[in-house]
């Protein structure tokens, strides 16, 4: 690493960290004063409302972590303008790609740590989070909570249950159709509960109709070889939060539910969307460079970083809602928001350059 890169770098993470600093003081801030009472009327003890935030802290500082970047960045390339330190760097025959790339390098790295943080602790935090909120402070029990009317399909069986508790892996009026080749029923299998456990599915007060026969048998139990499991449900709920669902988790439930024949939109929007936020650094890199190239006042830049964070933030809400909701593909849905501002940054910066050359 060269002196120019060390001291862009050092002096960035002061700022990054002062940023991310203010950022999630103002963030708890605003997240426990507004939750304050619920923890109060529930009569939580106060060590929960520590946890609860200790907990959310990682995922909070994910969230931000990119608008802090283009806020760092873009103060840093302002107070480096007005210092002449530009202009002495000019002097001595650097260009300008030479910084850039300095930042360019140094918000790719960010980005991979960015990704483990995210996926890592930030994952596990909010679940942990989301745990002390539902069931301490809004007294709902998580494991009786229920899914009506699930179908899927798995190889020559098609499943419906009544009532899914996925947590528990229980299941209440379960009908099994046991298919054919030809995709024709051969077997009805009607059972009153059933023990879902992923590989061996316990049936109990079973009745099982041959439909080629015409017979009909009833058994106290029954074991079919189902691989599906039951929690892999809770990621289907559109009420339920995909932040608690690490990226590799999220892959193999796609691919375990999309050989059960159900829609899977949404979850390839989040699973993309957890790649994008991680690359939106560099992105938010390159808007800060062409911030500050154009204002010199750093709170010019600070105000115009921020702008140009909430405007991305519309964009990647906008195109992934669109995503999860089937209106475009996932991949698009997820990565529209990036490849439009830095689109726009590349296309501004070029026109800089053409007009200044």
């Amino acid at each position: 690493m060269t002196v120019l890169a060390q001291l862009l770098v050092r002096r960035n993470l002061f700022l990054l960290a002062l940023v991310l600093g203010i950022g999630l003081g103002v963030y708890l801030f605003v997240e426990v004063f507004d939750r304050l009472d619920n923890f109060l009327e529930a009569g939580v003890p106060l060590r929960f409302l520590g946890l609860y935030v200790l907990y959310r802290s990682p995922f909070i500082l994910a969230q931000i972590f990119p608008g802090a970047v283009v806020v760092a960045v873009g103060v840093q390339m302002a107070l480096m303008g007005r210092a002449r330190e530009l202009i002495a760097l000019r002097a001595a025959a650097v260009s300008p790609w030479s910084w850039e790339r300095v930042f360019l390098v140094y918000a790719m790295c960010l980005a991979v740590g960015h990704f483990l943080l995210s996926q890592g602790i930030g994952v596990v935090g909010h679940g942990l989070a989301e745990r002390i909120w539902n069931e301490e402070v809004r007294g709902r029990n998580l494991e009786q909570r229920s899914l009506a009317d699930v179908w899927f399909r798995e190889n020559q069986s098609v499943v419906w249950v009544q009532r899914l508790f996925p947590v528990t892996r229980r299941g209440e009026g379960v009908r099994v159709y046991l298919m054919d080749a030809a995709g024709h029923p051969q077997r009805i299998v009607d059972a009153a509960a059933a023990d879902a456990q992923p590989g061996a599915w316990r049936l109990s007060g079973v009745r099982e109709v041959d439909v080629s026969r015409l017979t009909e048998t009833h058994r106290e139990t029954m074991t079919l070889p189902l691989a599906m499991d039951p929690q892999s449900f809770v990621t289907m709920d559109p009420k339920a939060s995909l932040e608690s669902v690490s990226l590799w988790r999220l892959g193999e439930e796609i691919e375990r539910l999309r050989q059960s024949g159900a829609g899977v939109e949404r979850l390839e929007t989040a699973w993309h969307m957890k790649l994008a936020q991680s690359v939106a650094i560099p992105v938010m890199a390159m808007v800060a460079l062409a911030v500050a190239g154009a204002v010199r006042s750093p709170y010019a830049v600070v105000a115009l970083g921020l702008v140009a964070s909430f405007g991305y933030y519309g964009l990647f809400v906008i195109f992934s809602s669109a995503g999860q909701q089937g209106l475009v593909p996932p991949l698009v849905g997820a990565w529209a928001a990036n490849a439009l501002v830095a689109a726009l940054v590349l296309v501004a910066a070029a026109a800089r350059r053409l007009w200044r050359g």
